[in-house]
């Protein structure tokens, strides 16, 4: 089985250009920091979507249907 290759293996000036742009190219994201309130906003959403749904059943038994009018 091969081994992942890694930048030990290279030589010295192509691994220096190499993690040079590396470093250029990184981007911070911060994508991770608002996740708590995303997962909190599906969790209200889904607890209201569950009592609509319950609420819309049980008025929907109390209308009489058209056949007993």
């Amino acid at each position: 089985m091969d081994e992942p290759k890694t930048t030990q293996g290279m030589a010295p000036e192509r691994r220096q250009q190499f993690e040079a742009d590396i470093a250029k190219v990184r981007i911070k994201t911060g994508g991770a920091a608002g996740e708590p309130r995303l997962i909190a906003l599906g969790v209200v959403l889904m607890v209201v979507g569950a009592a609509v749904a319950l609420i819309s059943f049980i008025i929907s038994g109390r209308k009489p249907t058209p056949a007993t009018c």
